[in-house]
């Protein structure tokens, strides 16, 4: 995550507790609806662009009634919208707002977006700064039978600024309007803005941006990524997915792992004070091909110790379980306590799969765990390093 000043920003200004700007029109708020087969879930998109204005929020809470209604009596015909009211509709809000706007404007919308359960989205080109971004957080996913969870997608290409409701102007009361805001924010946004991650915000002067740049970003504020290059599953991918998993997901304090990483190489001729100049060799290879070179062979004497050690025979091997998918499983140190945290991590047909124990690597075990509730899915782009910025891991589409 990036902090952006002024100068960086000069045409991503955004002023007011107000969160204005000068000079800037009123947002355009339209509604799509794409073709569909008669039995297709409900789908919507409606794109919010420009500059945030007061009255947007009674515009867009409107236009949304309007377009729930007319999607739910196309598709029910014989039933009164009033009386049955919709039971589920895909909603997708595409945002584009480089100026940001009134905060009260943008928290009404906010509310909606999480009322409906409607999904966030900034696309490659467009950014959604201050006011918007607040919009972007309140993103949900709602589908019959399943959990209400987060959703707001981040394209690789898009961008998101956030930084603390201010004044356009210093005037008696602004404190107590400051308050005010901030109380109201965290009201709408609840635990989709995590208190460790409103602070980050609200300690930004109005000069200053952060930005979600890097896979660890995305993790920590609970984005999803769009239109992306996803790595193929192999040892060092799931190792750096269990990382980022319990490191960025779950706040875990993990040091180095127990066992599993090569001694140094140490130079292969003594170095009698004489100086090489031979010019070194660029180490082009990706971060994940280095982390794989860097790691113990499978059938290496101090892992079948540490397999024996830990009761886990299958510990950092890739294990074929059936149906195209495979596993593995690792334990991290934590302070003085070795071994102290384990994952497994399995392929799925959307997802991976992380569970915080050393479960036997056989495909009924794994599906027992996940019936039991006792692991979580977490993306494929999870297996990145944490500081890979998001632009160099864009699909071609």
């Amino acid at each position: 995550m990036r902090i952006f000043s002024w100068n960086l920003l000069r045409g991503f200004v955004v002023g007011s507790l107000l969160i204005t700007s000068a000079v800037v029109r009123a947002a355009t708020i339209d509604v799509t609806f794409p073709d569909r087969a008669p039995d297709a879930v409900g789908a919507i998109t409606i794109s919010l662009t420009g500059f945030i204005e007061t009255e947007d929020g009674d515009i867009f809470l409107k236009k949304l009634a309007a377009a729930k209604k007319a999607l739910f009596e196309k598709d029910n015909p014989d039933l009164i919208y009033e009386i049955s009211g919709p039971s589920y509709l895909q909603i997708r809000l595409e945002l584009d707002s480089k100026n940001g706007g009134e905060l009260s404007a943008a928290l009404k919308i906010a509310a909606a977006v999480r009322e409906d359960g409607i999904a966030t989205v900034v696309k490659k080109g467009s950014s959604c700064v201050s006011a918007c971004a607040f919009i972007f957080l309140a993103g949900e996913s709602r589908v019959p039978y399943s959990d209400v969870t987060n959703h707001r997608i981040l394209q690789p290409g898009g961008f998101v600024f956030f930084h603390s409701p201010h004044p356009q102007r210093r005037r008696p009361g602004t404190f107590a309007e400051g308050r005010k805001a901030v109380r109201e924010m965290l009201r709408v946004l609840g635990p989709r803005l995590p208190p460790h991650l409103a602070v980050e915000i609200l300690l930004k002067e109005p000069h200053e941006f952060l930005s979600i740049d890097t896979v660890a970003d995305a993790i920590k504020w609970n984005v999803d990524l769009e239109k992306i290059r996803v790595p193929w599953p192999r040892r060092s991918g799931f190792l750096q997915a269990c990382r980022n998993y319990l490191v960025f997901k779950k706040g875990r304090p993990i040091d180095d792992l127990t066992v599993g990483v090569k001694e140094p190489e140490k130079p292969s001729t003594p170095d009698f004070g004489l100086q090489d100049d031979r010019p070194l060799r660029a180490d082009d290879r990706d971060p994940l091909t280095k982390l794989e070179a860097s790691l113990l062979p499978e059938e290496s004497p101090e892992l079948q110790q540490a397999r024996i050690e830990f009761r886990a025979p299958m510990l950092m091997r890739m294990v074929y379980i059936g149906e195209g998918e495979m596993a593995s499983q690792f334990v991290f140190d934590a302070g003085d306590i070795r071994g102290a945290i384990p994952c497994t991590i399995w392929s799925g047909n959307y997802d991976l799969h992380v569970s915080e124990r050393l479960v036997p690597l056989t495909k009924e075990s794994l599906e027992q765990e996940m019936g039991d509730g006792r692991s979580a899915p977490i993306p494929y782009w999870y297996q990145y390093p944490p500081d890979t910025e998001l632009s160099s891991i864009a699909g071609d589409y």
